[in-house]
């Protein structure tokens, strides 16, 4: 029951961060992205969201 509290806790936060972060966040983000193949995926899709687009 612990480890799915915290994560839990970790896929709301990545979330969170997501809509509130910063670019810098996204580091940190990647920096904790668990193994698993879909929960990383949130982690990811969050990051991937906080950079900045390519400037063309």
């Amino acid at each position: 029951m612990t480890t799915t509290t915290l994560i839990n806790c970790a896929i709301r936060a990545a979330v969170l961060l997501q809509y509130v972060g910063s670019p810098e966040d996204a580091d940190l983000l990647l920096a904790h992205r668990p193994a698993e193949p879909i929960l990383a995926k949130v982690f990811d899709d969050a990051a991937q969201a906080l950079r900045p687009p390519p400037v063309q």
